[in-house]
């Protein structure tokens, strides 16, 4: 079965979807994936930004793989200022990745920055 689409509202201008989607980049099945992100108007966000990652870790060690990415639309990977591995933790076989924004706030409405806390800093 091929998904017709990876989200069904029309008017979702903002989204993130991530995960382990259990496909290593060079694979015949990442080539799909990919294609899929694509055809969605979704970005590799992570692969645009690191190189040679390992997310997953056989639990002998021996063998890792990046099984685990992050799908964003343009308007969220425009504000994604860093993506990383989170290498010093151990909580499973995979390690977390995480994403790291900028600028957010310049684009919430209004009605959005009244109630909005940035870092530790709040807006009124």
């Amino acid at each position: 079965m091929t998904p017709v689409a990876l989200y069904s509202d029309p008017d979702t201008v903002h989204a993130i979807i991530g995960g382990d989607f259990n496909c290593q980049v060079g694979t015949w099945f990442y080539n799909a994936f990919a294609s899929c992100a694509a055809e969605n108007r979704f970005q590799l966000s992570d692969v645009k930004r690191l190189v040679n990652a390992s997310t997953f870790w056989s639990d002998d060690g021996t063998r890792s793989s990046w099984i685990d990415h992050f799908l964003c639309s343009h308007s969220v990977d425009d504000l994604i200022s860093t993506v990383q591995v989170l290498d010093q933790f151990i909580t499973s076989d995979h390690k977390p990745l995480m994403m790291q924004f900028s600028n957010v706030y310049a684009y919430l409405t209004p009605c959005q920055k009244k109630n909005v806390t940035v870092g530790s800093f709040a807006h009124d």
